[in-house]
């Protein structure tokens, strides 16, 4: 008995384990198996043209799509109030020293667009709303639908990193100005996390606690020498400075200054002419005025403004008035 449970222990009745060896093969063959369908999945044309095309849509989408805010620190914001603004002029606007572009807007893909190429080029983006927008034509603004496009227009501004965002363009309700100063900086706050700016038509007396900064517009008057415009300069930012420290805000802008003529010609000749903007006539001073308009915000709003955004109602800057603000904005602020 003894002797047959050896004989079946020796014969090896217990089950075979297959060895590490013995395995390879089978496992060679199933992956080069897997590995010759996958190939032969990949090159059938209906699988390997949407592929290509898709990364060869990629990159740009990428690229169109996507960006971050820069992330550089400024002490002086310097750029140009530019109703229409087009990408394509981002690279001279570095070439002339510009860090910010300040431009009107809503919450459509075009301004999502604009906002990603400036950031793109290393510019910040001070954004604002403009009642005369063709966007907003016929529509009253009191109304809770111009209420609605400036909050919307604020939430599109968090959502992509803009650095400042203006409530409206020179917003004008008499004397409930301070009162819708305050109702809608309330509205924005609430949902956008920069920081906002006051731009006014001119310096008055409004309340803008809780805003950021005060910004206002300001030219050379047809008659008035360059003296005058420097007193008159010196005076406007000086009352803007007050209104800045009773509020507790953070500085003063010159959001709107220069001339109110198209930047694009190249014929302006000495003396006074006369241009047309939508319905209103302005008779404004020839080129040599006006480069001396520039250069007295430039040098009176020195040690006073911390932004500086010239009036450009077209893109592209007149050769006449390119180096001056190449300078001041390179080399001097």
């Amino acid at each position: 008995m003894l002797r047959c449970v050896k004989i079946l222990l020796m014969e090896g009745a217990a089950p075979q384990i297959p060895t590490k060896q013995a395995t390879q093969p089978i496992t060679k063959e199933i992956s080069n198996t897997l590995t010759k369908k996958i190939r032969n999945f990949i090159k059938s044309p209906r699988v390997s043209i949407p592929i290509i095309i898709y990364l060869i849509l990629l990159g740009p989408t990428l690229y169109l799509y996507s960006s971050s805010p820069p992330e550089t620190k400024v002490q002086t914001y310097k750029g140009a109030w530019y109703p229409i603004v087009l990408p394509s002029h981002f690279s001279e606007m570095k070439k002339m020293g510009f860090n910010t572009i300040f431009t009107r807007g809503d919450p459509g893909e075009g301004t999502v667009n604009l906002i990603q190429a400036a950031h793109r080029n290393g510019l910040k983006v001070a954004l604002t709303t403009d009642f005369s927008g063709p966007y907003l034509k016929g529509v009253d603004k009191d109304s809770e639908y111009w209420t609605l496009h400036i909050i919307e227009t604020a939430k599109m501004a968090e959502r992509y990193g803009v650095e400042f965002f203006a409530p409206s363009n020179e917003p004008n309700f008499g004397e409930d100005t301070s009162k819708w100063a305050q109702e809608i900086l309330s509205k924005i706050r609430g949902v956008y996390s920069g920081e906002v700016i006051w731009k006014g038509a001119e310096v008055r007396d409004v309340n803008l606690l809780g805003y950021d900064y005060i910004g206002f517009t300001i030219g050379m008057d047809e008659n008035a020498t360059s003296e005058e415009y420097s007193r008159h300069v010196d005076s406007e930012l000086d009352k803007a400075l007050g209104f800045c420290q009773r509020d507790s805000c953070k500085g003063v802008m010159v959001t709107e200054f220069g001339s109110w003529q198209d930047h694009g010609q190249t014929d302006i000749e000495s003396g006074i002419f006369e241009i047309v903007l939508g319905e209103v006539k302005h008779t404004v001073p020839g080129k040599e005025d006006i480069t001396r308009a520039y250069e007295i915000v430039f040098e009176r709003g020195k040690d006073k403004a911390v932004g500086y955004f010239f009036f450009n109602e077209y893109p592209g800057v007149s050769s006449q008035f390119k180096e001056v603000i190449k300078k001041w904005y390179k080399e001097i602020l």
